[in-house]
């Protein structure tokens, strides 16, 4: 078929043809990059938003922890260190409701579980009972509330927080591997169009330049024997 075609006709084919094909491997690397913006999107919401939740549930929870501790050591500064617990108790409140709206396993809202369980115990016999003494300026009761209830209380709080931290970790980590996987392989189908492209661009290009040397040898023949027996009606195909 082609070698029936003339020679600008093949030309205007082979540009047409990589044309298309840079379109076509334009196409593919948007769409990749859209996939791949959308899973890191993905990533951002669904994981890295809770543990900055979590970061800041477990910054408030010490902070209420060392205001307990500076009453204690600084009692004329109780007024600042009780506005700070209130303070801390509003943004726990407020990033652990945000938190749970995430939650979509069962295994997740175990953990959740666990947390609110220990921290409901460590609101109700440390933080309520120091914040009560800490109004009525009673620095001993406040340090007996740390030595029993709070800096007990306070471990099992940590690791439960922490619990719910690592398995957001955890999901972070696979949520980016499938992200990351998706980009390779939108990549290696970008490559091997880009390799398909130029081995039928490349195949079409040698078989033009063999039509153009075939015609181009014909013609000498003709004309050598045009030249050889003064024969002027010869025609080169």
């Amino acid at each position: 078929m082609l070698s029936d075609m003339k020679i600008s006709s093949r030309l205007m084919i082979l540009l047409a043809f990589l044309m298309a094909g840079l379109v076509i491997i334009g196409a593919v690397g948007l769409y990749a990059a859209g996939k791949t913006e959308q899973a890191l999107e993905s990533v951002f919401d669904e994981k890295v938003t809770p543990l900055v939740q979590l970061t800041a549930i477990a910054k408030a929870n010490l902070g209420n922890r060392l205001a307990i501790a500076n009453a204690i050591i600084q009692p004329e500064n109780m007024a600042d260190y009780i506005q700070v617990i209130g303070k801390n108790k509003a943004e726990i409140d407020k990033q652990w409701e945000a938190f749970m709206t995430s939650l979509t396993d069962e295994e997740d809202r175990k953990l959740a579980a666990k947390f609110a369980e220990v921290r409901g115990r460590f609101v109700e016999e440390g933080i309520k009972p120091a914040v009560a003494a800490m109004r009525a300026n009673n620095v001993a009761e406040i340090r007996r509330i740390q030595i029993e209830h709070v800096n007990p209380l306070y471990a099992p709080l940590f690791e439960a927080l922490d619990a719910l931290i690592e398995m957001e970790k955890r999901d972070t980590e696979k949520l980016h591997e499938e992200s990351t996987a998706t980009y390779k392989n939108m990549r290696m189908l970008s490559i091997v169009l880009i390799l398909t492209i130029i081995g039928l661009g490349g195949a079409l290009g040698f078989s033009i330049v063999r039509s153009i040397n075939r015609s181009v040898g014909e013609l000498c023949g003709v004309m050598v024997k045009m030249s050889a027996d003064g024969d002027l009606s010869a025609r080169a195909k």
